[in-house]
């Protein structure tokens, strides 16, 4: 696998844990009548997980950048 296509798969990657983590917090909020601190904590989880993979995009990123300057 080319890091091109890792890097779209953890683009894939991200876009579902942004779509799926929004979605289960909108869903405990309405039906769980979740709040405050408990909101507060779901969404830092959510945002941290969205950290580590988009530090994933970025390390694969530099790994094909650094493969283009050393094949010219």
């Amino acid at each position: 696998m080319t890091y091109l296509q890792i890097i779209c798969r953890r683009q894939n990657l991200w876009l579902r844990v942004y779509n799926e983590g929004q979605r289960a917090i909108k869903s405990l909020h309405c039906h769980l009548k979740i709040h405050g601190s408990a909101l507060m904590w779901l969404s830092s989880i959510h945002f941290y997980m969205l950290q580590l993979v988009e530090r994933e995009i970025n390390i694969a990123t530099k790994k094909v950048e650094l493969d283009r300057c050393q094949k010219h």
